[in-house]
């Protein structure tokens, strides 16, 4: 199986990785030493996928579609960044508050 990488982007301080195999597309951040993922599966569009049986695309997907798989992991990943951060200055505002009691 053929695992394709991508360019791993920063948000906050955490990196982002995305990689794709077969029809899966995953993203890897680390937040706080620990690690999220989650993956979605897409289908090449029809013509992309007889343009690569035919040996006249080289891949699969087109750039615009990858440009938009890797948009939507992105957001999801940044969605998972901001929740933790969020999780954790409530958890430091309930712990000062605890002790200023």
């Amino acid at each position: 199986m053929k695992i394709k990488t991508f360019q791993v982007k920063q948000y906050r301080g955490c990196p982002i990785y995305y990689r794709n195999f077969g029809s899966h597309f995953e993203y890897l951040t680390v937040v706080n030493n620990q690690i999220y993922t989650a993956h979605i599966s897409v289908r090449p569009t029809t013509i992309n996928l007889i343009l690569y049986w035919l040996k006249i695309a080289p891949e699969k997907y087109c750039d615009k579609q990858y440009k938009n798989i890797l948009e939507i992991l992105r957001r999801i990943a940044v969605t998972v960044i901001e929740k933790t951060f969020k999780d954790e200055k409530e958890a430091r505002d309930k712990a000062k508050k605890n002790i200023i009691k």
